[in-house]
């Protein structure tokens, strides 16, 4: 994620760029979090709750 950011950034700082594709790069970029603090909140329920398997969603994450 920092990676494809500071990517973005040496983009917008090295050139002109399109305003759509700055938009597009972006709300990728708030999927990608919105997903890892939703992976997050599953191993947070998963610990609070003493459960020893990693959650579904987390491993598929994961796998990645």
């Amino acid at each position: 994620m920092r990676d494809n950011l500071k990517e973005l950034q040496d983009e917008l700082n090295g050139r002109d760029t399109n305003p759509a594709y700055i938009a597009t790069a972006l709300a990728i970029q708030e999927k990608n979090i919105d997903g890892i603090l939703n992976n997050l909140q599953t191993l947070e329920r998963a610990v609070a709750e003493k459960r020893t398997e990693i959650p579904d969603a987390l491993r598929e994450y994961l796998k990645r």
